[in-house]
C-alpha cells in the first residue's frame, strides 16, 4: 500500500491548480487503485489519481492515446447541452502519465456528482441508457483506425471458451467436481451464443466504437438525478452496440450485484425497460435490423461471457481480477451464469419490453 505523502508528491508531478490535497482511496473497481484528490482550495478543481494496472494493460502509452482521443473527440462533437467528458491532466513536462512505481493518470474530479454500483429507480436506469446511448451516438463519427486495440479479444466469446479450455486441461480432475455443474451450464449454452459473434465475422453486424465496459458504475450522475457522462475509458475499442447493452444490462437490471449469492439474482424488468428506452431513444435511427434482432441475446451473451472469464482467473489462482477471498471469483462465476440463465428464460419478455 502506497502512503499518502507518496501519493501527494505523485500529484505535484502533474500539472495541478491549488494545493494542501488530501488523498482517499475510492471505488470498487476490478482494476486498478484509484483515489480522490480533494484541494484545500474550494476555488480549485479535485482530482481523480489512478494507478494503472500493468498486468491488465501491458500498453499503457496506447491506453492514454485511446483515452485523449476518446475525450476530445467527445468534447468536440457532443450534443448542445451535454457537460464535457472529464480531461486528462498532463504531467509538468507534457506527459499525459507518469512512471513512478508504476504508471500514473490524472484526471478532472467531476463535483457534486456521484456513481452507483446499484440503480436506484427506473428514472435513474433512463438516464444511464440516455448516458451510453448518447456515447455511442457522438463516437458514430469517429473512425476506428484512430484507436488503439488495447485488449485483443476482449469480448470474443470462442476465444474466451478456449482460454477456459486451456485453464481446465492444466488443473487436476478431482478440482472439476466443484465446478461440474457451471461447466455444464456453459457447454449447453455456448454455441447458441456464438451466433453473435458468427454474425460479426460474416460481416453482418457493424463494428462500432464502443465503450466495452459499461457497468452501472461507470455512469455519473448530479445531485437531480440526471446523468453526467461515462467515466473508465480503458477499454473503449472497436466492438459491436450488443457488448454495451448486455454490459449495462448485466449490472443495471440485476438484482443482485455480482459478489452476492445466486439466491437473489434476477432481473428487474422495470429497469430493464427504462434503460432499454432510454438507450434506444438514442441509437435507434443509426441501428440496422440485425443489431436490434439480436439486441436481447446481448443481455445473455454478456453475463455468460463474465461467467467464463471469472471461472477462468479462479482456476488460473486469480490473476486478473482483485479478489477479497479465496474462491472469490467463483462466487462471482455462480451469479454470472445465473444471471444468464435467468436473461435465457426471459428472452421474450424482455424482447417485448424493449419494442414496446
Amino acid at each position: 500500500m502506497i502512503a499518502n505523502h507518496q501519493i501527494r508528491q505523485i500529484v505535484k508531478s502533474f500539472q495541478v491548480e491549488g494545493g494542501g490535497f488530501t488523498v482517499s482511496k475510492i471505488g470498487a473497481g476490478h482494476i486498478h487503485d484509484t483515489y480522490h484528490v480533494k484541494n484545500a482550495k474550494s476555488t480549485c478543481p479535485d482530482y481523480l489519481l489512478q494507478k494503472i494496472n500493468e498486468r491488465v494493460f501491458h500498453n499503457v502509452d496506447a491506453l492514454i492515446e485511446n483515452s485523449v482521443t476518446v475525450i476530445s473527440h467527445f468534447n468536440q462533437h457532443k450534443r448542445s447541452g451535454m457537460p464535457d467528458m472529464p480531461k486528462i491532466i498532463p504531467t509538468v513536462d507534457g506527459r499525459f502519465h507518469l512512471q513512478s512505481n508504476g504508471y500514473w493518470r490524472l484526471t478532472e474530479f467531476i463535483k457534486e456528482s456521484r456513481s452507483f454500483d446499484r440503480v436506484q429507480n427506473s428514472d435513474q436506469a433512463y438516464e444511464g441508457g440516455k448516458a451510453v446511448g448518447a456515447f455511442i451516438k457522438v463516437m458514430a463519427n469517429l473512425p476506428l483506425n484512430r484507436l488503439n486495440v488495447i485488449i485483443p479479444n476482449f469480448h470474443d466469446l470462442k476465444y474466451r471458451l478456449a482460454e477456459l479450455d486451456t485453464a481446465l486441461n492444466d488443473i487436476p480432475r478431482n478440482k472439476l467436481k466443484e465446478i461440474s455443474t457451471e461447466i455444464a451450464f456453459i457447454k449447453k449454452y455456448a454455441d447458441q451464443l456464438l451466433v453473435i459473434e458468427s454474425m460479426r465475422n460474416a460481416g453482418k453486424l457493424p463494428i462500432r466504437v464502443c465503450h466495452n465496459d459499461t457497468k452501472f458504475n461507470n455512469i455519473l450522475f448530479d445531485d437531480s438525478g440526471k446523468a453526467v457522462c461515462l467515466i473508465d475509458l480503458d477499454t473503449v475499442m472497436p466492438g459491436l452496440i450488443h457488448y454495451d447493452f448486455g454490459d449495462a444490462i448485466r449490472s443495471c437490471a440485476a438484482t443482485a450485484n455480482e459478489d452476492a449469492d445466486i439466491e437473489g439474482v434476477d432481473i428487474d424488468l422495470e429497469s430493464f425497460q427504462a434503460f432499454s428506452h432510454g438507450f434506444m431513444g438514442m441509437v435507434d435511427d443509426m441501428l440496422i435490423d440485425a443489431e436490434r434482432e439480436y439486441m436481447v441475446l446481448s443481455v445473455v451473451l454478456m453475463p455468460f461471457i463474465m461467467g467464463v472469464r471469472f471461472l477462468t482467473d479462479h482456476l488460473r489462482g486469480d490473476k486478473y481480477f482483485k479478489v477479497e477471498y479465496t474462491g472469490h471469483n467463483l462466487i462471482r462465476t455462480k451469479n454470472q451464469l445465473a444471471l444468464a440463465g435467468k436473461a435465457i428464460k426471459l428472452q421474450l419478455d424482455l424482447k417485448a419490453l424493449l419494442n414496446k
